[in-house]
């Protein structure tokens, strides 16, 4: 009987060994990033505001809108995006869209207007300095004025999406009306004496010289 061939052997052992190498599944392709939006910061503020979001996906140019309408982004990539607030943008809450070139869009909230970030008993003369029509937003928790009775002129009281109390005991809240509904609260929780209302005409007359 003959020796095995060794050199045959080896051969066919290097041949079988690149078979399965090369018939192996093939190695999946990396998964695309989601389009997400996970912040925006600030949350709120008026016109001339620079907003930054962060998040994945977003590609590397696209539109953005704010509350419907375009805005011009500032900064564009994969994950962050910075825009300003444009004159003219309607105040209150509004949606922020990414509408990245690569396809999708995520939408955030932002709120145009003016965030009060002071202490309580700060919150009128805060009302009196934002300028008639301005829409404020109040932060979350237990806004207390501690007895204070607290003016609504021409201002917008928004309540902060976690929920926001607002407690005016013993005192109250006064509405100055007559300026074609530019005051107002929504999504507050209003706990005080009394909700009362003054005209701004009777108010106008009161002051005016005999």
């Amino acid at each position: 009987m003959k020796p095995p061939n060794r050199a045959l052997a080896s051969a066919l052992c290097v041949v079988l060994l690149t078979a399965c190498a090369t018939d192996g599944p093939p190695t999946p392709p990396e998964p695309e990033e989601t389009l997400h939006i996970s912040s925006v910061a600030p949350v709120a503020g008026p016109a001339g505001t620079q907003v930054t979001l962060q998040g994945t996906g977003f590609g590397e140019s696209g539109l953005v809108r704010l509350g419907g309408a375009p805005v011009e982004p500032d900064a564009w990539s994969q994950g962050e995006v910075t825009l300003t607030v444009p004159d003219g943008a309607p105040p209150a809450w509004q949606s922020l869209t990414l509408e990245p070139d690569s396809g999708g869009e995520a939408t955030a909230g932002f709120f145009v207007g003016h965030p009060f970030e002071g202490e309580p008993a700060e919150l009128q003369a805060f009302l009196s300095g934002v300028g008639p029509g301005a829409h404020v937003l109040l932060p979350g928790g237990d806004l207390s004025q501690n007895g204070l009775e607290l003016v609504l002129d021409r201002v917008h009281l928004h309540g902060h999406p976690g929920g926001t109390r607002l407690g005016t005991r013993p005192g109250g809240v006064t509405v100055v009306t007559g300026h074609g509904g530019s005051t107002g609260l929504s999504d507050l929780a209003l706990d005080a004496s009394y909700l009362g209302f003054r005209s701004a005409e009777a108010e106008l007359l009161a002051s005016t010289p005999d």
